[in-house]
């Protein structure tokens, strides 16, 4: 189990900085932003999934199309809408990211607030790949719901740590 924790300039491994506090607010005004569009479309559960999903992939759409460039066997992989959707559900830490945004963005009355796309991103991978997760309420019960789909316990007390560990 990793336990990261600092001081606000850095973390306390290799010297890594946080993110800076413009990088933060374009990450927020992005969520905004996403949020503004789907109340603009009329707002659904899917298209909001619709809209995560696509923008999600834009972040691996380059690699992707270098291969299927190379008459690579991935064609197939994202043939369609459905095989896309799958692939992009396959990918552990891109699925659970996902699927944090998804619930964010299905709810009308969520909120975001400067920090939360720096939680998606770190919660999302680690609820991914680790044995436990530590998440503040409301990200703790939006990991809950994916379960199924995780590696990780998700915690949202402290507490309750050392009743997980002695298991």
């Amino acid at each position: 189990m990793a336990l990261l924790m600092g001081p606000e300039e850095q973390l306390p491994f290799a010297d890594i900085a946080l993110p800076t506090r413009e990088f933060s607010q374009r990450q927020l005004d992005f969520e905004r932003e996403t949020a503004r569009k789907l109340g603009e479309w009329g707002h659904t559960s899917d298209r909001a999934h619709r809209l995560v999903l696509a923008q999600e992939a834009h972040d691996i759409i380059v690699p992707l199309n270098a291969e299927i460039a190379a008459d690579s066997h991935i064609r197939a992989l994202v043939d369609n809408r459905s095989a896309l959707t799958d692939f992009m559900m396959s990918l552990p830490a891109k699925a659970a990211i996902c699927r944090m945004r998804m619930s964010a963005h299905e709810d009308t009355n969520f909120r975001w607030h400067i920090g939360d796309p720096n939680d998606v991103t770190a919660l999302g991978t680690a609820a991914a790949y680790c044995d436990i997760v530590v998440a503040e309420k409301r990200w703790g019960s939006i990991l809950r719901r994916s379960a199924p789909h995780l590696t990780a316990h998700v915690l949202s007390y402290l507490r309750d740590l050392p009743q997980l560990l002695l298991k």
